[in-house]
C-alpha cells in the first residue's frame, strides 16, 4: 500500500467521519459551539473524544505499519484536522460557557496531546524494520531517518536528565515563538497552521540541539506547552476573558483549540524531524549498480 492511498483514505473517508462524531457533541444551545469536552454534555463529549482518539490512533498505526511512521503521523493529522473543523473555535466557546471552559480546555488539550504521543509512538512501534525501509529506498541516495526507532526510547533514561530538558525546553520555547506569531486569529486555519510550526521547529532544533533524541521527548514538551497556554490565559484574564476577546488582547498562543494542536502537532512532527535531521550525518545506500562496500 502506498502512502498517499492511505492517507487518501484518512482524507475522504475516515476523517469525514471522525467530523461527522465530533458534530454529535453540541453546545448548550444546539449549535456547533463546542469543543470535545467544553460542549452541552461532558458525558457525550468523552465519549467522541475516546471514539476520534481511538480512529486516529488505529489510522495512524495501519499507516505506520505498511508504509512508515510519516504516514502513521499525518493519518493521525487526517483524523484530528477533521475532527478540529467540525468543533467550535476558542472565542465561540468563551463565549458560550465563559472564563470557566479555559480550565476544561486545559484537560482537554492534555488528553489529546496523549493521544499525539500515542500517535508517535504506535508509529514508531508498528513501522516496518530497517532493513525493509532499506530495501523500498535501494534506488534512493540516503535512507530516511526514523523518528527515534523504539530501541532510543526504550534506551531513554533519567540519568540523562540535561539533554530531556534541553530537547523539551528548546521545543516548548520555539513553540510558543512560533504559536504567538501564526495564531493572530480563533480560526482553525491559523490553529492548525501555528500548531504545525511550532511542531516544525520545536522538533527540528530540539533534534539538532540533541541528534540522538527521540522525537517523544520534544513532542512531550509541546504537548505540556499545549496545556500551558490555557493555564496562562485563565491567569492572565480569569473573569474578564471576554473583555479581553473583544478588544483584541486575548493571548495569542492559546487561541489554537486543543483538536488544532492535535492536527497541526501530527502533521508537523514529520516535517520537524526531517529538518532537524538534514543537519545531521546521512546515511549512504550503496545502489545495485555500485561495487560492493562503495
Amino acid at each position: 500500500m502506498g502512502r498517499w492511498i492511505w492517507i487518501l483514505v484518512c482524507l475522504l473517508a475516515l476523517g469525514p467521519l471522525a467530523g461527522r462524531i465530533t458534530m454529535m457533541h453540541h453546545a448548550v444551545d444546539g449549535s456547533s459551539n463546542a469543543t470535545l469536552l467544553a460542549g452541552g454534555s461532558i458525558f457525550m463529549g468523552v465519549a467522541v473524544l475516546v471514539v476520534v482518539v481511538l480512529i486516529a490512533v488505529a489510522a495512524a498505526g495501519i499507516g505506520a505499519r505498511f508504509v512508515d511512521a510519516t504516514t502513521g503521523c499525518l493519518a493521525g493529522a487526517s483524523i484530528f484536522g477533521w475532527a478540529a473543523w467540525s468543533s467550535g473555535q476558542v472565542d465561540a466557546v468563551l463565549r458560550m460557557k465563559g472564563g470557566g471552559a479555559l480550565w476544561v480546555l486545559c484537560i482537554e488539550s492534555l488528553l489529546l496531546g496523549l493521544a499525539v504521543i500515542a500517535v508517535v509512538v504506535v508509529s514508531v512501534i508498528v513501522q516496518p524494520s530497517t532493513e525493509v525501509q532499506r530495501a523500498r529506498h535501494k534506488n534512493r541516495p540516503f535512507i530516511p531517518a526514523d523518528f527515534g526507532d523504539l530501541a532510543r526510547i526504550q534506551a531513554l533514561r533519567l540519568d540523562a536528565p540535561a539533554q530531556i530538558a534541553i530537547a523539551a525546553g528548546a521545543a516548548i520555547v520555539l513553540g510558543a515563538a512560533n504559536a504567538f506569531f501564526f495564531a493572530s486569529e480563533f480560526h482553525h486555519g491559523q490553529g492548525v497552521a501555528a500548531a504545525m510550526f511550532a511542531a516544525v521547529f520545536g522538533v527540528g532544533v530540539a533534534r539538532i540541539l540533541v541528534p540522538k533524541c527521540p522525537v517523544v521527548v520534544p513532542v512531550a514538551g509541546l504537548v505540556v506547552l499545549a496545556v500551558v497556554v490555557f493555564v496562562v490565559a485563565g491567569v492572565m484574564h480569569g473573569s474578564k476573558v471576554m473583555e479581553a476577546i473583544a478588544s483584541g488582547g486575548y493571548v495569542r498562543f492559546a487561541r489554537p483549540a486543543p483538536l488544532d494542536w492535535a492536527a497541526g502537532l501530527c502533521l508537523g512532527i514529520p516535517m520537524g524531524r526531517a529538518f532537524g535531521d538534514s543537519f545531521g550525518p546521512k546515511e549512504h545506500v550503496a545502489s545495485s549498480s555500485s561495487p560492493a562496500g562503495v
